[in-house]
């Protein structure tokens, strides 16, 4: 791509103005100073006419030159601004969208269940289901109000958290204006996550995890934090498959996993992109 210092704005395809006052004082000093040489050496008339003409007709050329090619970049620079415009509107109404059916598929058909009488909604299993939902509509609000964040990143994040809680985990999660990521990152990432949850549903002995997303110096941040029966540190046992399914999914993607706890203080993993 063209790379322009001083670019005009989006929208704005007009060049920059041309310096004229210091192309033609450098044209001046340079005319003046062949001028004196000729002279001085006793050049002919029509040489040194010649050898002046072509020095001033290059100097209206490189400035014709000088102005396309910095209009022609302007004009560039603009197009690609629209472009990245569009395909962010493209995406924010792919995730609305993705929203919208969540929404129709979770909480609406449980409110028409509700209401309907079709079900009961002071069983243990309903009420599990409403805290499950009103978990999604809280996080979907602070995503929403976090203009600037990821979507791609959050609707991966999200799933995992859902994923989870469809299999009984309940997930507080925050989001804190996560920095973007490459779309190759964002659903490895997402599945560290997943795997982070799921060993606190199978080992922690705790139904409660803890994720927290946030941005630290251009870093991604992720915590999945839980308070139940921890581990020794070192220690192998215990199926936590943390190896492979977290540490090793990280390091792929360029980035790095600590998991940190100890018997009885439950466990934190941290994942962090860039290393």
């Amino acid at each position: 791509g063209l790379v322009l210092l001083n670019n005009p704005p989006a929208g704005d395809w007009r060049a920059p103005p041309y310096p004229f006052g210091l192309v033609f004082v450098a044209t001046a000093l340079l005319v003046a100073t062949h001028l004196v040489g000729y002279l001085l050496v006793g050049a002919d008339a029509a040489v040194t006419g010649g050898h002046l003409n072509a020095l001033v007709f290059s100097a209206v050329v490189s400035g014709v030159l000088w102005w396309y090619f910095r209009r022609q970049g302007a004009l560039l620079d603009a197009a690609n601004e629209r472009a990245l415009a569009a395909e962010a509107h493209r995406a924010r109404y792919a995730e609305r969208i993705s929203h919208h059916q969540a929404l129709h598929d979770t909480v609406l058909a449980t409110l028409t269940a509700i209401s309907g009488g079709g079900v009961d909604a002071n069983t243990p299993e309903m009420r599990r289901r409403c805290a499950r939902e009103a978990a999604y509509l809280r996080r979907l609000v602070e995503q929403t109000d976090d203009q600037g964040a990821d979507s791609e990143l959050l609707a991966a994040l999200e799933e995992s958290v859902r994923a989870a809680e469809a299999l009984g985990l309940r997930v507080t999660a925050r989001y804190h204006e996560p920095p973007r990521v490459p779309g190759d990152v964002a659903l490895p990432f997402a599945r560290a996550v997943t795997e982070a949850l799921n060993n606190v549903r199978c080992h922690a002995g705790t139904g409660h995890a803890y994720l927290t997303v946030t941005g630290d110096s251009g870093r991604l941040v992720v915590t999945v934090v839980d308070r139940g029966r921890g581990f020794e540190p070192g220690s192998t046992g215990g199926g936590l498959g943390l190896t492979r399914s977290v540490h090793e999914r990280m390091r792929g993607i360029g980035g790095h996993a600590t998991v940190d706890s100890a018997p009885g203080e439950g466990v934190s993993v941290e994942l962090r992109w860039p290393r």
